[in-house]
């Protein structure tokens, strides 16, 4: 048998050259692919966090502009419809779920998607929920905890992004019949029914994002708003402190007595203020008592008994 010819040197250079460009090709190739996996989660990642941003500011929102018990919050979404209504989300004057789709329409949102173009979850402290008649001020703690990384208590809601599905995890386009499954959006202890949850669980397949509204977060929104009421806004307010003081050119005795004071408070406003103990929340202050504004423009100070805000000064 004769043996083949062996190739001439230029060709066995070629063929090496050849075999050198093919590998830095597929090296390119396999790098390109990962940078455009990782732009791709990033981009995930930061459509995610807006989403959830934006979820928790509108919450905030929502809960300090509510007229009669500022703080209070919206039930889930328990149908499915993007809102709230008496008949598709309550039993009774009860949330029919406490953990559900964000209700995105009423809180004035978009359609709110995480990265995977899910929609987000949402619960509540049940003491929280918007339609409440107990008082609620400052005094009154979230009953949500959360474990793992970050942990945090006094948690008066949290935001979730459930992320791409898992194993075991069957999800179904959203209906506004049957509520879905908890089970399949959520993972770990954040889907078993309770007040605690988890931000990661390393023993567990486990990929939710959260953001926390904690009590901190809101009454700081909330107790500015009360005391603003109380002092008066702008440069010539029509109620509040600084209105009896226009009136009086001087500002009423501490502590103050809302009932027989000339505040020009609404009865709505009023009513909303001792319907909630703020009354008695709110701590008013003068230094020197019946002074002048013109000697001391400083001196009228009222603050939340709770400390978080610190002191409001009148002028």
């Amino acid at each position: 048998m004769r043996t083949p010819p062996a190739l001439p040197k230029h060709q066995h250079g070629a063929l090496l050259i050849l075999l050198v460009i093919a590998l830095g090709i597929l090296a390119a190739t396999v790098f390109v692919g990962m940078l455009s996996s990782s732009d791709i989660q990033n981009q995930r990642d930061k459509t995610t966090a807006a989403a959830l941003a934006e979820a928790k500011a509108a919450l905030i929102g929502y809960a300090a502009s509510d007229l009669n018990r500022p703080g209070e919050l919206p039930c889930p979404d328990y149908n499915g419809d993007g809102q709230v209504t008496v008949v598709g989300d309550y039993n009774g004057s009860n949330c029919k779920t406490y953990i559900g789709r964000l209700p995105w329409k009423s809180l004035g949102l978009k359609e709110l998607q995480d990265g995977y173009g899910e929609l987000l979850w949402y619960t509540l402290s049940s003491n929280f929920q918007a339609n409440g008649s107990a008082p609620l001020n400052s005094n009154v703690a979230g009953q949500l905890s959360v474990t793992g990384i970050s942990p945090a208590s006094n948690v008066v809601a949290i935001i979730f992004s459930p992320g791409q599905a898992l194993a075991g995890q069957s999800r179904t386009q959203l209906v506004t019949t049957t509520p879905p499954n908890v089970q399949d959006y959520l993972d770990g202890s954040n889907k078993d029914g309770d007040n605690q949850f988890e931000i990661q669980d390393p023993s567990t397949i486990f990929n939710d994002k959260l953001i926390l509204i904690t009590h901190h977060e809101l009454f700081t929104v909330i107790e500015r708003r009360i005391t603003n009421t109380i002092i008066g806004t702008g440069p010539t307010p029509s109620s509040g402190l600084r209105h009896y003081f226009q009136i009086h050119t001087f500002y009423p005795p501490s502590p103050l007595d809302y009932a027989s004071l000339d505040l020009n408070l609404s009865p709505s406003t009023q009513n909303m203020i001792s319907d909630n103990g703020w009354d008695t929340q709110v701590t008013y202050s003068l230094p020197r008592p019946m002074i002048a504004k013109l000697a001391f423009p400083d001196y009228c100070t009222a603050s939340i008994a709770s400390g978080q805000l610190g002191i409001t000064v009148c002028h």
